[in-house]
Order: C-alpha cells, then structure tokens, then sequence
C-alpha cells in the first residue's frame, strides 16, 4: 500500500451548476481515456466524489483491526483503499484529483491536458501538486484532516506534525492575500501570491533570482495565474522554510516543525 499517487487540488473554484457538471464530466472522460473509469460514486455534502476501489491483498486485510475490516468490508469507510478519485466540493470550493504516479506524474502530457481543461471550466484562484503515499490519504491532505492507517502508530506520530489548520485558512481564502499553503511539486499562483514579499522582493523576483528555485511558466493567454515548478523535494523544504518564516507561507506553528513528508 506503499504506491505514491499523483494529487494535484484547486482551491476558490467556481461551484455553479454549470461549472461543477463539466468539471466532472470532463474528469470522468479523462479517466475512462485512460483506461480507469470512476465506478463508485459518493455523495458528499454540497459536492460530488467518484472513486475507484483499490483491492488490498490478504496480507493487508490481515493487518487490519475488527472496526477497520467491518468498516472496510460494509464499504462505508474504505479508508486508503480508495484509489483513483475525482472530487468537488460546493461548500469548500475545492476540487482536486488523484491517481498513481505510474499512470501520470506532473508534467505528463496527458495529466497536461486534463489540468488544463479543468481550469478553464472552474477557474481557480490557487493550487498545489504533489506525490504521496496512498496509505496517508492525499485526498483528505488535499482538504486539510490528517489520515493515517490505526495500525502504523510510529508513522502517525510522525504524520501529526502536518497541521490541519488549512482547512479554516482556506474558508478564509488566505490565497488570495497572498499566502501559501506550502511549496510542491506543482504551484499554481495568482498575482497576489506572486507579489508576496520575501526578502525586500517580489516572490517572483526571489524565484527568478536563483535557478535552484525552480521556473515560473504562464498557464494560458488570458490567464493571470502562473505555474511554478520545484522538481527536487529537499529544495522544496528549504525554500518552504524560507517562505515560512517572511509569512508568505500560512502557519500555525513554528517553521522550524514543518515537513514534507510523503511528497
């Protein structure tokens, strides 16, 4: 259950009825195309979610406690063993979309298409890309709530330390003030994320100053979002710090305790 899945969120989407049903038909397509149709639908509050069963082996159903396996088996919870899943949410104005890295990664031409397509009809004000193991739930990362499995006690100590606190700083849209939730793989922007100050300097100009910062590439013509790019992980934690400390990425707590574990 260790496979690393390929998650990339949008955040301030917009949640009409129009926008939501092209969104999700435009997902459902994409995934069919790739040989993965969605077949189980879940109805969320104020939002839609369709997932596909991942089966786990007689090993990991052993591994299981009782509440797990009734929950597991009732198909009430499933827990990691969702895989493939394409989600929005009215109420959170969220919409993200996962899958495994083996069948597209960042900077695939096909997952390209499919971003793509997904923000011309919702239109979002921020997002984030990343890789994390199925077994810490990248789906619940994506709307703030920790997920570990019961049985891994040591690494849900570890997972604690990644605050869920984005969950209330998204209701107040704090990227559109010009925060971050924290640095990825994958970063969409907006002007006043870009315009966030690091440095006695524009965050533009802070990347663009130093290679190692990854590259800023604009989205479409029209678009004022922009994305940035940070390929290597232990670059992305140092400049995560970097930014946390000038407050252009949102905390809770202090810098020095952030991780990217599992991304």
């Amino acid at each position: 259950m260790d496979d690393l899945y390929t998650t990339v969120a949008w955040f301030g989407v917009l949640t009409n009825s129009e926008s939501m049903y092209e969104y999700l038909r435009v997902g459902e397509t994409w995934f069919s195309g790739m040989g993965r149709p969605l077949k189980s639908r879940v109805a969320v509050r104020q939002g839609k979610v369709f997932r596909r069963m991942k089966e786990p082996t007689a090993d990991e159903l052993e591994a299981l406690d009782d509440y797990e396996k009734v929950s597991y088996l009732k198909d009430r919870r499933g827990g990691f063993y969702y895989s493939d899943s394409l989600m929005i949410s009215r109420q959170k104005c969220i919409a993200a979309v996962s899958l495994p890295t083996s069948v597209a990664d960042l900077g695939s031409g096909e997952l390209e298409t499919l971003l793509c397509s997904v923000q011309r009809c919702l239109q979002p004000r921020y997002g984030t890309g990343f890789r994390r193991a199925l077994k810490y739930g990248p789906m619940s990362y994506v709307i703030g709530f920790g997920y570990c499995p019961i049985n891994e006690v040591a690494d849900r100590l570890v997972h604690n330390e990644e605050k869920s606190s984005w969950k209330y700083a998204n209701d107040d849209r704090v990227f559109e003030r010009g925060q971050l939730r924290g640095v990825y793989a994958w970063n969409l922007l907006n002007p006043s994320q870009l315009q966030a100050k690091i440095d006695g300097m524009s965050l533009r100009a802070w990347i663009a100053r130093d290679p190692s910062r990854g590259k800023l590439a604009s989205v479409s013509k029209g678009s004022d979002l922009e994305v940035w790019t940070v390929p290597d992980r232990s670059t992305r934690s140092l400049i995560e710090k970097d930014l946390c400390k000038a407050d252009v990425v949102y905390h809770t707590e202090p810098c020095e305790k952030r991780t990217t574990l599992n991304w």
